[in-house]
């Protein structure tokens, strides 16, 4: 019930155009620094636009962005095509990987994963 109250709303906040509560920016490596610094929880996916599995990842992610369990969740998106110098920073080898970190600690990573309640179980690694 309650996930379905959360996709509810994640579909009425896009089709609306307001704000999520966290929302994936690109990454950055100043800002991802400084949430390592500060202990924030940091979900990261690195995404492929020619990529089927890392669209199919994009929907699950967005629902938990979504979430109030994620509204204080750094979230951000590296381009797999566009930023090499990030993947090589976080051993990133193969597009559609999700990582996620607890200030300086990775909690959990994974790659082709596209399970909704896996995706959910690797993000909430970091909270």
């Amino acid at each position: 019930m309650l996930k379905s109250i959360v996709t509810a709303l994640a579909v009425l906040a896009f089709s609306t155009g307001m704000a999520l509560a966290s929302e994936f920016t690109k990454f950055d490596p100043a800002t991802f620094a400084e949430a390592q610094k500060s202990g924030k929880s940091i979900v990261i996916h690195v995404h492929a636009d020619w990529c089927p599995t890392c669209k199919a990842q994009v929907g699950p992610l967005k629902t938990l962005a979504a979430s109030p369990d994620f509204k204080n969740v750094v979230a951000m998106t590296i381009d797999y095509d566009g930023q090499a110098e990030a993947r090589k920073m976080l051993n990133i080898t193969k597009q559609s990987t999700i990582i996620a970190f607890k200030g300086s600690t990775e909690t959990a990573r994974a790659t082709g994963v596209t399970n909704a309640e896996a995706i959910e179980k690797l993000a909430r690694s970091a909270l």
